[in-house]
């Protein structure tokens, strides 16, 4: 009542705090209701107050698949631990030749619809697959509907189709899901457009469903904490949303405003922190964009996705991140790899560790410049900044599509094909990668926001070196103090450099800046008495905020190349940083963020760079030495250090 659970035991809980409660509280709150699965549970509340929690935690296992029990096995494996394995499903054991498993969910003039559009596609809490669309009941007409047909089998056989949401004669269109995983809750938001075209016409609504799909929650309208006043058109996706890792709910949108200049469209997301009750939107994007999906690198940070809408004289989708869960975003830029000719695609997070052996982040649109043609798949290793891993799923007409998990892992991908039909194709990342790929549950922590060379890892690369893992310093020349497990840079302690000297490498560290600070990070230093005139120099300097980039702010190759974005965090934040140096080619990664990508061989004349500027160097950089040692610059501020490994590669 009013948003207040009473439990069993009495105790009053706001329902959006359910998620908190403990392994008892959890079980207590499962007794309310009067439906014969509440009564399973209430049986299981009894069984352990006489016998305790691991015979309740025993017989919940048994109790079967469904939304409740997967909800209070998840709740009692965190909150009790050791008391019980939450469930995991096995991997597919299909073959990874075998062709994708194809069925078609809507067809155009079918079950009472005219046309089917914006496909969404989610894994409901107890594991049904559920596929979204917009339905209109004529060609010609404006109203839509949002429809739902669930699937048992993994995508083989559908139900009829489920009317969500009908407004009469205004269109509901793009649905967005987004599974709460803490409470076993599938949200759904819907774009909404009045019948009357007026001012006021378009919106934003929410509805739930906590019996996997089945039954849904009045919609109720959000537009007023999901819209800015000067944002005119308003939609979700479409797509999906997702859960960030502290709970978050994140549902990206795309709006339209009047004050920016043509075309006049952003992307942004909603987020909720409350399980649903509450949404609010986060800045836009720079104007340019719209159709836009989600994913969550394993730094945390937000990764969006959009569609390009200017400037296409090679169509390509757009990028931007956000280090505050969607709240704000950087500079987006383009990722010149994924050809797009307008529309939604998507993201989707596969793998990640240390549940399975490495991060995997997948992709998928009509990979043409041309027209919507030739759905391709693809997989990034590292955290969507290369996409080694394609695959045509579709090679005629394919438009809009939807990247779906099944519970054993392999991939569905709900698409418009053929201008007439939304068709869902079941597959595995041994058919996507050509059998060069296999799924590995907790095999080895494989660093995902590592830049990786352009071709594929070499498997007699030397593994990783620690240089600094919190408790000791090894293999360092110089001594700096050790606190709470970060290594301090304080005035007058002098640089730090490593004993050993490294050509071809991969560097990781993390590290926070004092307001104000000053650093930086050199390699293929030949003569560290001289770090300035005989290495190469990663700038380490608080400058978050700065709007015009130089050659001399965080992650610039110090006087040589300016960053492409400003990626540093405010100073007290920690930072994550990859160095990639392979021959002439050196690639810096801030907070998942390419920042930059140099060929050392452009710089060919001592004391100027390719741009025509001018540096300090005495030495062109095309004619250093190609390993030298690691260092820590001291620069008189207050600077910490943690995490610090290498890795060489082969040259």
């Amino acid at each position: 009542k009013d948003g207040v659970v009473t439990l069993r035991t009495g105790q009053k809980v706001e329902r959006r705090h359910l998620h908190k409660l403990t392994a008892k509280q959890a079980l207590a709150y499962a007794t309310l209701g009067s439906d014969a699965h509440s009564r399973l549970l209430e049986g299981i509340v009894r069984l352990a107050d006489r016998e305790g929690l691991p015979a309740a935690a025993k017989a919940l296992a048994a109790a079967g698949d469904s939304p409740g029990v997967a909800f209070f096995l998840q709740r009692l494996a965190r909150l009790e631990p050791g008391l019980v394995k939450a469930p995991q499903a096995a991997l597919s054991d299909a073959p990874t030749d075998e062709a994708p498993r194809r069925a078609d969910v809507f067809v155009d003039g079918q079950d009472g619809y005219a046309t089917y559009r914006a496909p969404a596609v989610a894994v409901s809490p107890g594991g049904d697959l559920l596929a979204f669309c917009s339905a209109r009941k004529a060609a010609d007409a404006a109203a839509t509907h949002i429809v739902l047909k669930r699937s048992a089998d993994g995508g083989a056989t559908w139900s009829k189709p489920q009317v969500v949401w009908n407004d009469g004669a205004s269109s509901c269109h793009h649905p967005c899901p987004v599974i709460d995983r803490q409470t076993s809750t599938v949200w759904l938001l819907m774009g909404w457009h009045r019948a009357d075209d007026t001012k006021a016409a378009t919106g934003v609504f929410a509805t739930h469903s906590t019996d996997g799909g089945r039954t849904w929650a009045t919609p109720r309208d959000i537009t007023a904490t999901a819209r800015r006043p000067s944002w005119r058109g308003l939609a979700t996706g479409p797509g999906i949303g997702i859960q960030l890792r502290d709970g978050r709910l994140v549902v990206p949108c795309h709006h339209s405003d009047a004050q920016y200049a043509k075309p006049p469209y952003a992307s942004h997301v909603l987020f909720s922190d409350d399980h649903g009750h509450t949404w609010r939107a986060g800045s836009p994007t720079r104007p340019g964009s719209s159709l836009c999906q989600a994913a969550q690198r394993v730094d945390g940070t937000l990764l969006l996705n959009m569609q390009r809408l200017s400037g296409a004289v090679r169509p390509c989708r757009l990028v931007a991140t956000s280090a505050d869960g969607g709240s704000t975003w950087a500079e987006p830029t383009l990722d010149k790899q994924l050809i797009d000719p307008g529309g939604q695609a998507s993201l989707l997070r596969y793998t990640l560790p240390p549940a399975f052996e490495r991060s995997r982040i997948l992709f998928a649109n009509p990979a043409s410049a041309r027209g919507h043609v030739r759905l391709t798949v693809r997989a990034s290793y590292d955290e969507g900044l290369t996409w080694p891993v394609e695959r045509i799923l579709y090679a005629g007409a394919a438009a809009a599509s939807c990247l779906t998990v099944l519970p054993d892992h392999t991939i569905g991908c709900l698409y418009e094909r053929d201008d007439q039909r939304m068709t869902f194709d079941r597959f595995t990342l041994g058919w996507l990668s050509q059998g060069k790929d296999a799924l590995r549950k907790g095999y080895a922590r494989t660093p995902a926001t590592t830049p990786a060379p352009a071709k594929s890892e070499d498997p007699n690369a030397s593994a990783w070196t620690s240089l600094f893992d919190g408790k000791a310093l090894r293999g360092w020349q110089g001594r700096w103090p050790i606190e709470r497990d970060t290594l301090a840079c304080r005035p007058g302690t002098g640089d730090l450099w490593t004993a050993e000297r490294y050509g071809d490498f991969i560097l990781q560290l993390e590290f926070r800046l004092a307001k104000g600070a000053n650093s930086g990070l050199f390699f293929r230093t030949a003569n560290t008495r001289d770090s300035v005139g005989t290495g190469i120099e990663v700038q380490l300097l608080d400058s978050f905020g700065r709007r015009k980039l130089s050659k001399n702010e965080c992650g610039a190759l110090y006087g040589c190349a300016a960053p492409r974005v400003n990626a540093v965090r405010p100073a007290g934040l920690w930072n994550k940083l990859s160095l990639l140096c392979k021959g002439s080619q050196v690639l810096v990664v801030l907070n998942g963020q390419k920042v930059i990508e140099a060929n050392l061989a452009q710089w060919h004349t001592a004391g100027r760079n390719p741009d025509g500027t001018h540096n300090k160097l005495r030495i062109p950089l095309s004619r250093m030495t190609r390993a030298g040692y690691v260092g820590l610059q001291n620069h008189g501020s207050l600077v910490w250090f943690r995490d610090i490994r290498i890795r060489r590669l082969p040259r």
